[in-house]
């Protein structure tokens, strides 16, 4: 496949794009405002969390535009938004255990 066939899928999956975006920066705002609700501690576990979860969800979107699967580009920034949420949540109620589940339950999730 050349460059330019892998290109041509990517720019045609923007909305997707987009919106996966979105649900990471909500992600990312979600655990700032936590951040800033304790007492501006910012943990490198939760700039990890960010970055693997954005990481894996652009990674699975170029993956599946690159193969030609799923059509339908408002499933996987839903289910983004969705896994986001839960873990903003996570976070919440229990500051530790979103360390020992949390990533686990969004890569399960993503395969």
């Amino acid at each position: 496949m050349t460059a330019q066939a892998i290109r041509i899928k990517l720019t045609s999956r923007s909305r997707e794009l987009q919106l996966l975006i979105t649900a990471c920066l909500l992600l990312a705002a979600g655990l700032a405002t936590l951040v800033l609700g304790s007492g501006g501690l910012v943990r490198w576990l939760d700039l990890a969390i960010v970055g693997a979860f954005a990481g894996l969800f652009l990674l699975l979107s170029v993956a599946l535009a690159v193969r030609g699967w799923g059509e339908d580009q408002m499933l996987l920034p839903l289910a983004a938004l969705l896994s986001g949420i839960g873990l903003v949540m996570t976070r919440r109620l229990e500051p530790d255990l979103i360390a020992r589940y949390g990533a686990v339950y969004t890569g399960v999730a993503l395969k």
